[in-house]
């Protein structure tokens, strides 16, 4: 081999040297973000179901001046979620995620004529979990896969609450919607957790007095769909 083609040789293996470190300088990466949404199932209605087995279904007649409005119990009120994630990408398309937050959150609002108030019992489902992350080539798909774990909390007014650890299976994918300067991000996050049935209860709503309101002990539903937006940035490592 004569000395241009040991030149030769030197120049191609610096050229893909190259490349190569410019290829994998971002190989992996970070992504930090916070999301919000709304769960669509969840514990609220095996809750409404136990209230109305528990006598907390009756109606509430109001007045003002020469009018009248009845509502009707029980009231399901949900609210939005909250969370904290974490994308790691190892390489280019794979790597976990971190996940910590919420998972359901649900207030259910019954009514005993007998007892003459209304009666809230709250409930809220914690999540975590570290999941494998696969992403497609044009980086825009997350889709995550994995155990999960959760913990129930639920607790109706003047009563000790009921707090159930559960492990299940977490489903989601995040769509990134647009990146902006910087390397922040907005995306859309769809998310699917399921555990068994976590039973709550018996609450008893005013114990020791002359009318007695208990909610009844009564399992509830641990799957969970939301919907959400998620804002985060994107770090690289070298």
């Amino acid at each position: 081999m004569n000395s241009k083609s040991i030149f030769l040789v030197i120049f191609a293996l610096c050229a893909f040297l190259k490349s190569f470190g410019q290829e994998t300088a971002h190989t992996k990466e970070i992504q930090i973000f916070l999301h919000t949404g709304v769960n669509l199932f969840g514990t609220s209605s095996d809750i409404k179901t136990g209230m109305e087995k528990s006598g907390m279904a009756d109606s509430q007649t109001s007045y003002f001046l020469f009018s009248a409005s009845k509502t009707e119990y029980p009231i399901v009120y949900k609210y939005p979620l909250a969370n904290l994630g974490v994308s790691y990408f190892f390489t280019k398309r794979s790597g976990l995620f971190f996940n910590l937050g919420t998972a359901d959150v649900t207030n259910v609002r019954g009514y005993d004529s007998g007892y003459g108030k209304t009666i809230d019992l709250a409930s809220t489902i914690w999540s975590g979990y570290v999941n494998y992350n696969f992403r497609s080539k044009d980086k825009k798909n997350q889709f995550i896969i994995g155990p999960s774990v959760y913990l129930h909390h639920a607790k109706a007014e003047n009563t000790d609450a009921t707090n159930n650890i559960k492990f299940g299976l977490n489903l989601s994918h995040i769509f990134e919607l647009v990146t902006f300067k910087n390397d922040l991000f907005l995306g859309f996050k769809t998310d699917y957790s399921w555990a068994p049935k976590s039973e709550i209860g018996p609450f008893v709503i005013n114990p020791n007095a002359e009318y007695e309101t208990t909610f009844r002990k009564k399992a509830v539903d641990m799957y969970c769909l939301s919907f959400g937006l998620c804002f985060g940035k994107k770090s690289y490592l070298e």
